[in-house]
């Protein structure tokens, strides 16, 4: 592999060495990362223009792409076959057999997990969970401000909770409850209207004999829901918090 290209928590481009690649503009690095969007295929250039140049005309905007294209090639090398481009008269993609790309990774990752249950996920499966967060560790693309970008960044951000959530289930089901706690607690920071997520850290807290803290989750729970969107929880963490006060 050629290449290595890392899309979360802004772009770095990597040859085979591990020495880093400037890519020089910001349009050649949003280039980079719309064409890692796509991956195993071609992108028609109009679709590209259209994307990155939405308030340039046909012709400006082909122009501008090919200007991007050539500064990513230059710096890639100019001989043939350097870039992990594949271009021609209409299409741009990444060149799969010469770069290898983070969000791609994780994709596959998360794949492999899409048919597994919870309650039967393996240690193995669990590390596999954590390599895919080591990747998708921030936001993708980050320091682009595109249009295009923000459904995708949304999807990603959603699938790096699911995957702390999967981690939460995880460690329930082998008695970790420290580790479920932990990796709630991660998750609610970036959703902290989870509430299946203050749920279960309510439950491993109560399991582990730490009453107040459980009682503490709740009361948590309660203040973001009312103050975010206007609702108490739900009659299951209402139950359950009254059994918590019952037990006192």
């Amino acid at each position: 592999m050629g290449f290595m290209l890392t899309t979360f928590g802004g772009l770095r481009l990597l040859r085979h060495d591990s020495t880093v690649v400037e890519v020089p503009t910001d349009r050649a690095r949003a280039l980079l990362v719309f064409l890692a969007m796509h991956p195993d295929r071609a992108v028609h250039r109009e679709t590209i223009c259209a994307a990155l140049w939405p308030n340039s005309g046909d012709a400006p905007a082909r122009a501008q792409l090919r200007k991007a294209v050539w500064r990513i090639k230059t710096v890639l090398g100019t001989e043939e076959g350097a870039a992990p481009l594949i271009c021609n008269e209409f299409q741009i993609g990444l060149d799969p057999a010469r770069i290898e790309v983070d969000v791609w990774q994780f994709n596959r990752a998360m794949r492999l997990m899409e048919l597994k249950d919870d309650a039967a996920l393996t240690l193995d499966d669990a590390t596999l969970l954590l390599q895919a967060l080591d990747l998708n560790h921030d936001q993708f693309g980050s320091g682009l401000f595109d249009d295009w970008l923000l459904p995708e960044q949304e999807v990603l951000r959603e699938a790096r909770i699911m995957a702390m959530e999967r981690l939460v289930a995880f460690h329930r089901v082998e008695g970790h409850l420290s580790q479920a706690i932990k990796w709630a607690q991660r998750a609610l920071k970036l959703d902290p209207l989870r509430e299946h997520l203050h749920l279960s850290i309510i439950q491993c807290r109560h399991a582990m004999g730490d009453r107040a803290l459980a009682i503490r989750q709740y009361q948590s729970c309660a203040d973001v829901l009312r103050r975010e969107i206007g609702v108490a929880p739900s009659a299951q963490v209402q139950r359950i918090y009254a059994s918590l006060n019952n037990d006192g």
